[in-house]
């Protein structure tokens, strides 16, 4: 029995929003704040991947096992319910009553887990 893929790079902004401000789905402007030098560009393309996350976020280690089982969950609750919400908002269309209902879950979800 193989061991299950652990996700140690939590993203607390999700990928599938990233990707709206993406012109081609995989990568998006980054702003530096610091630059090591002027010729350094402060603008830079940044694949979406690392972007928005912290490393070992929601990574937890009980008993020598690690466990990503709060990242997999938030997903299943909040995510995946509300990304087809998204797209029908980029598409200015009315949202049913229980499409608010989730949106706003996630909203509140989302306020929760982002790093302060």
């Amino acid at each position: 029995m193989s061991k299950p893929e652990i996700t140690h790079d939590n993203h607390y902004v999700p990928q599938f929003y990233l990707r709206n401000w993406s012109t081609d789905g995989l990568r998006v402007f980054t702003y530096r704040l610091l630059a090591s030098h002027p010729n350094v560009p402060l603008w830079e393309l940044t694949s979406i991947k690392k972007v928005g996350f912290w490393k070992d976020f929601y990574t937890r280690d009980t008993g020598g096992i690690e466990s990503d089982e709060f990242e997999k969950w938030f997903n299943a609750q909040f995510e995946t319910p509300v990304e087809p919400i998204f797209q029908k908002i980029l598409k200015n269309r009315t949202l049913s009553q229980s499409e608010i209902r989730i949106l706003g879950r996630y909203v509140a979800a989302q306020h929760l887990r982002t790093p302060a």
